[in-house]
């Protein structure tokens, strides 16, 4: 489960509820496999990632579906495309 922005704690706590290892798309980009993919809302160097042209530029023109929001911790989780 990729992510961005997230403290190191919700990485940890995202690997142990999913049991799965969890990808920093700053530290290693966007996987190639669908995935999903949990944001902050204002990213890293204030990028507003709840823009579309924004976060359509960062998943390199990917399909991306919006699953669910969580407005108190200011995060959106969204279904991200395999690359074509």
């Amino acid at each position: 489960m990729p992510y961005s922005g997230l403290s190191a704690i919700w990485s940890t706590v995202l690997a142990f509820y999913r049991n799965h290892e969890v990808v920093n798309y700053d530290e290693v980009g966007v996987p190639a496999e669908e995935h999903i993919l949990v944001v902050r809302v204002a990213g890293k160097g204030g990028v507003d990632l709840g823009s579309q042209a924004a976060l359509g530029e960062y998943l390199e023109g990917r399909h991306y579906e919006q699953l669910f929001t969580w407005p108190e911790q200011e995060t959106v989780v969204y279904l991200v495309g395999s690359r074509q």
